[in-house]
């Protein structure tokens, strides 16, 4: 079971798999210049496409957070998440700069700890006034795997791993003429249960804003849980149909409801339609020779099936 557990890619791992949607909802609240904001936050993200990047088997992230209360302001992006092992590899944007991540390491083992890579300047939105001209330094960004506990959220309980994210920065170039620049510390917690998602998220950050050479300390804190997990299944004979066979041999055999007549559809990770055939059961049989290596999802009496072709 170990020698299984160390053979799979950072994704399968993770639980990093085309269909899977994650929603966390949590609260905000910011302190500054003896002024308190706070709301609500809803994060959604799907794992939308798989592909091959640079000879990697990759995937897309898109995702989106809402922010309300008294700051409202909706993010939205997509990511290229791929196996570089033992890393998980994220590549997005900071502000509006490319940015490319050593995000998790895999697979997860208490006392860890590794750079993200994540240094350097950034430019884009960052004081509040939609500029998108501000330039940010990153300083430092560190993740170290701190502990390993059952967490409890409303989309169940999970055993995940709790992990420290610290970074520090500043905000060395504003677009507000009020603020000169603004330095700051920043520590996250996530727990992430491996096969599943992250299941919980807290932030804490002290800053010090410069407004016109006079420091004004600062801080923000978040929490958000997860609230449901969708995704496509990775395991037959939980409803009236069983897949059967071996998907790497390049054939798929299916039991069927007595009396099924019905079309089976193949979608690869970019959800084209790729193989459609009419068949009745209770017994039927699927080619899959012909087909690159990828993830593939399998729609056959109401059901969805993830497929693994290698």
């Amino acid at each position: 079971m170990l020698w299984l557990v160390l053979a799979q890619s950072p994704s399968e791992y993770l639980g990093i798999e085309v269909g899977k949607t994650a929603v966390s909802q949590g609260s905000w609240v910011q302190v500054v210049m003896q002024q308190t904001y706070q709301g609500q936050i809803v994060d959604t993200e799907v794992v939308s496409a798989s592909f091959d990047y640079n000879g990697h088997a990759a995937f897309s992230l898109v995702w989106a957070q809402h922010l309300t209360g008294d700051q409202s302001q909706d993010y939205s992006g997509t990511d290229t998440l791929w196996d570089n092992t033992p890393f998980l590899m994220d590549r997005g944007k900071v502000g509006d700069t490319p940015a490319e991540l050593q995000w998790l390491k895999t697979p997860f083992s208490v006392g860890d700890k590794w750079g993200t890579g994540l240094e350097g300047t950034y430019q884009g939105e960052f004081d509040g006034d939609s500029s998108g001209t501000d330039v940010l330094e990153i300083r430092s960004d560190t993740i170290e795997v701190v502990g390993e506990e059952d967490v409890t959220v409303p989309a169940g309980t999970f055993h995940a791993f709790k992990l420290k994210e610290t970074q520090t920065g500043a905000l060395t170039q504003c677009s507000s003429v009020l603020i000169d620049s603004i330095v700051y510390t920043q520590v996250r917690y996530f727990w992430w249960s491996p096969g599943n998602w992250q299941v919980k998220d807290t932030v804490h950050q002290d800053f010090t804003a410069y407004v016109w050479g006079s420091p004004y300390p600062g801080t923000y804190d978040s929490y958000t849980e997860l609230v449901s997990l969708t995704g496509v299944k990775e395991e037959a004979g939980k409803g009236l149909v069983k897949l059967l066979g071996s998907v790497a041999k390049g054939e798929l055999a299916l039991s069927l409801p007595s009396g099924f007549r019905g079309r089976i559809s193949l979608y690869d990770g970019l959800g084209r339609l790729v193989l459609s055939e009419e068949v009745e059961g209770p017994r039927a049989r699927l080619s899959l020779k012909g087909l690159r290596r990828g993830v593939y999802v399998l729609e056959v009496a109401g059901e969805r099936f993830k497929l693994v072709k290698r």
